[in-house]
């Protein structure tokens, strides 16, 4: 796999995003303009409002409930994150710049080959998630047309939701247009969802492959002894490696502010939706299934866990390569170096010992810890429910 930068790395994400109506550019024309409003307002407005009134009028059965909310709650969850797009437009851009600035490029081969190997590993996970998506999508949208096809007595239902809303005699009527549009829309959700879920990890990629970078800055801040320089001169040449290496740590740290700002409501909402969607799943286990409603919820567990474990491990990782900073700036040959020198890898050891940390809305760590949590209280409520069956029984 070829090696791209971290920036065009993420061009098929802006792609797609441009596709979708949420990312028109500096200087978006009229007609795409229209094209964002006409877009947004059939696969979202309309769509989540549909879901919304549909579970408001869903029947009182724990079995039609479960599919009912694990879409509402999905929805909301991509919702916010469409809406970070276009709310935080200009802040993107802005990380995108220092993504692509010149601080953020290999100095040497050793440097660049750890941005290109985490930049490959970036891209084969963005593919791995699409393939997934697509899958996902053929066979909750397109098996079943072919199914109906092949087999005449295959009784289709609708992608997503029921629309309970609606009488039986208007859905049989209109059965075709309402496939359709749910089709469609849940399309136009789900790469939503996709890309803006590679986005965000894509960006926890960069920022832990600056830290690799930085701390092999730090761990081979040593003098070139191929060199033949008078002191003062290998003085020099270590200080302007420190303040260059500062420079680094300092725009790593202005990049993850950016993103944190970015991701911040979003990150909760995410976390909050795809706990709540985990523990009615799990619940949902817990009934008498027939194997396609076991295959549909397993799948969408497996996802929800998979949307909440990759952020927080990425989170996680960011976090202990920032604190391996300090133990880069120790094993640098600061010993026989001026007192100049050993002032600026004071201060970096004081500042570094407090490690990158982003949250959810000032809340909840994106980390593993945060990752287990939500799965401890969601087999503890699982659990619960099961208790509460069995006094029943």
């Amino acid at each position: 796999m070829a090696a791209t930068s971290q920036l065009e790395s993420l061009n098929r994400t802006l792609f797609c995003w441009r596709l979708l109506g949420i990312w028109p550019g500096e200087n978006p024309s009229r007609f795409y303009r229209f094209y964002t409003v006409i877009f947004l307002f059939s696969t979202m407005i309309i769509y989540d409002t549909a879901l919304a009134v549909n579970l408001f009028c869903t029947p009182l059965k724990i079995e039609l409930l479960i599919q009912e909310v694990t879409f509402f709650f999905n929805v909301v969850s991509i919702t916010t994150k469409i809406l970070m797009v276009i709310v935080w437009r200009k802040r993107i851009t802005k990380l995108l710049e220092i993504l692509d600035s010149e601080m953020f490029q290999g100095k040497d081969d050793a440097t660049r080959n750890i941005l290109a190997g985490d930049t490959n590993s970036y891209t084969l996970y963005r593919n791995i998630l699409l393939v997934m998506g697509h899958f996902a999508y053929a066979f909750n949208s397109v098996v079943p047309i072919i199914a109906n096809l092949v087999i005449p007595s295959y009784v289709i239902k609708l992608p997503t939701s029921n629309y309970y809303f609606l009488g039986e005699d208007t859905k049989n009527d209109y059965f075709a247009f309402i496939f359709g549009y749910q089709a469609f829309g849940i399309y136009g959700l789900m790469m939503s969802d996709i890309s803006v879920d590679t986005f965000i990890n894509g960006c926890l990629f960069f920022a832990i492959s600056q830290t690799k970078v930085l701390y092999y800055n730090l761990s081979n801040l040593k003098p070139d002894k191929s060199l033949k320089l008078s002191r003062e001169s290998k003085e020099y040449v270590q200080i302007k490696k420190l303040n260059e290496s500062l420079r680094h740590y300092e725009c790593i740290l202005k990049y993850c502010a950016e993103f944190q700002t970015i991701i911040n409501v979003t990150l909760f909402i995410q976390y909050t939706m795809g706990a709540m969607i985990i523990c009615v799943l799990l619940c949902g286990l817990l009934l008498p299934l027939t194997s396609e409603e076991y295959t549909f919820m397993v799948t969408y567990l497996s996802a929800m866990i998979m949307q909440i474990f990759v952020p927080g491990w990425l989170g996680t990782q960011l976090t202990y390569q920032s604190q391996e900073l300090v133990f880069a700036a120790y094993n640098s040959d600061w010993i026989p170096r001026k007192a100049p020198f050993k002032r600026s890898i004071k201060i970096f050891v004081e500042r570094a010992n407090t490690p990158i940390v982003l949250v959810g809305l000032k809340m909840f760590p994106l980390s593993l810890e945060t990752f287990t949590s939500i799965m401890k209280t969601a087999y503890s409520f699982m659990t619960l429910v099961r208790n509460i069956q069995d006094l029943e029984e």
